[in-house]
């Protein structure tokens, strides 16, 4: 993983790993002052200070769930990108959530654009395809990577092409994604592609294309 401001970890991590253990076994009402709080590390580390509280929250159930959602009103662009992390990370039973989502789309921010693309998949909501598609032409090299995530994980039949045509982005950030998309794909027929990452002039790409063809590579073997 990148520095901690570049890379959000999943929710998996963040079952193993605290960057805060001072907000451990927290009640509900102590995690809600953290949140209220300016990050411990400094604005820097924003985004992942209020991700993981945002995430312990979320783990209180109900009133958690309701905080965050009233909380959306009134955030900053930190507070929301958590918010909107905690409530699709694990899947959410909200028929709200979703409309949600769609209009922090429209957000100002790419990094609130993207994460409500990544919340959509993580939440399997399939039928907003062509609200998404249009968005790999956005401006942002974050949006469209989030797209392509999109993409990989609720269509990985039609994936191949479309993470195809994004291997001449001229962000290194997309052309990451592509890497790590492929090898989420477990597609074969991406691995002449990954090879030619390999030659990527920035290191991230070439590693991310390295991690994915070992990948393919044990599954071609098995």
């Amino acid at each position: 993983m990148w520095k901690k401001i570049k890379k959000l970890p999943i929710n998996k991590e963040l079952n193993k790993m605290s960057f805060y253990p001072e907000i451990e076994n927290c009640t509900l009402e102590e995690l809600i002052l953290w949140f209220y709080k300016e990050p411990i590390d400094g604005k820097k580390y924003a985004d992942v200070y209020y991700q993981e509280v945002a995430y312990n929250i979320r783990l209180k159930g109900t009133e958690g769930v309701n905080f965050l959602k009233n909380f959306t009103r009134k955030a900053n662009r930190s507070q929301l990108r958590g918010i909107i992390f905690a409530l699709t990370n694990p899947k959410l039973n909200d028929v709200d959530l979703r409309d949600l989502l769609l209009k922090y789309m429209r957000h100002k921010s790419s990094t609130i654009v993207a994460q409500a693309i990544d919340g959509l998949a993580a939440q399997e909501e399939k039928d907003v395809l062509e609200k998404i598609l249009p968005f790999l032409t956005h401006s942002s090299p974050y949006v469209r990577g989030s797209v392509l995530r999109f993409v990989r994980l609720l269509y990985p039949d039609r994936a191949l092409p479309i993470l195809l045509e994004s291997l001449q982005d001229k962000y290194f950030i997309v052309r990451e994604n592509v890497a790590d998309e492929l090898g989420k794909l477990k597609s074969l027929k991406a691995l002449p592609y990954l090879y030619e990452l390999l030659k990527d002039s920035h290191p991230h790409v070439r590693q991310a294309a390295k991690s994915s063809i070992e990948t393919l590579e044990k599954l071609k073997n098995s």
